[in-house]
């Protein structure tokens, strides 16, 4: 278990308990105690510190596209001498994190669309988005791809020398997901389904990396996804919470599985990916 894991999970659980000594008794204040984070962030969220770290200087910008928002909390608090922005398509998602848990001095919340985002050309130093990409619809009266209207856009904002930070799913064979459920208050098609793209490495290249004319300077597999898992916990959703400490023990575990067991039993992996802008 790494220390990344350890200081994000305690990071969690003392802004849970600052927010109740507040008499802030919201659903995410006991979320932030209970289940920290869920399963597939055990994976992702380690990862993604240790790799941005070598990137976060005194004075950067840096820019959170829809990513977990714990994540940018802890990053803020940590790197006080940089400005962090703090972007989601969900209302309700800002606010919920607004009314429990404030803003910082260098770190604000603000609603923004990936595809269009409300910022300067040039204005961030470091842009990073955690499983976000995979989930933007497309405009089919406009025939435009979603992810490619977000790649394009991290690119006009960052600075030149600045840095694109982003975890996607990518399988061997490309694929869309639909389920009867509104995950993450977007949703494709007139129904309430939920929408992602699971890449192959080459879509991935061609509908991302390539066409954003971002250099990519690293790559690392964060996880392989054990689907069951994950589903079983979902399922359990609101009293899997209950239990949810549990998931320090568990689930950093299988980190150390052999990837060929993760992909008997995974559909599909996590990959971390940073690119940079010439």
């Amino acid at each position: 278990m790494s220390n990344y894991t350890i200081n994000l999970y305690a990071y969690s659980v003392a802004m849970g308990i600052k927010a109740l000594a507040k008499r802030k008794s919201s659903k995410e204040v006991f979320k932030r105690i209970l289940c920290p984070m869920d399963p597939a962030r055990y994976y992702e969220f380690p990862a993604t510190l240790r790799v941005i770290s070598d990137y976060i200087k005194p004075n950067s910008r840096i820019l959170d596209i829809s990513s977990p928002k714990l994540l940018t909390y802890f990053l803020a608090n940590k790197y006080q001498r940089a400005n962090f922005v703090a972007s989601d398509i969900q209302s309700k998602e800002l606010s919920n994190w607004k009314t429990s848990f404030g803003e910082f001095n260098n770190m604000k919340l603000i609603k923004a669309d990936a595809r269009k985002l409300k910022f300067r050309d040039n204005s961030f130093d470091v842009v990073f988005s955690i499983s976000v990409i995979e989930h933007v619809v497309d405009d089919k009266r406009k025939k435009t791809n979603g992810d490619r209207q977000f790649i394009n856009e991290v690119g006009r904002v960052l600075k030149k020398g600045g840095i694109f930070l982003f975890t996607t799913n990518v399988a061997d064979d490309a694929k869309l997901l639909y389920k009867n459920s509104d995950i993450y208050g977007t949703n494709d098609r007139k129904s309430n389904t939920f929408f992602s793209r699971v890449y192959s490495k080459d879509s991935l290249y061609k509908r991302i990396i390539g066409p954003s004319r971002l250099k990519e300077t690293y790559s690392e597999v964060c996880k392989y996804r054990l689907s069951f898992l994950e589903t079983a916990f979902n399922l359990l959703v609101p009293y899997s919470a209950i239990f949810g400490f549990l998931n320090i023990l568990i689930f950093p575990f299988l980190l150390n599985i052999k990837p060929a067991w993760g992909t008997r039993f995974g559909e599909r992996a996590d990959v971390l990916y940073v690119l940079k802008k010439q």
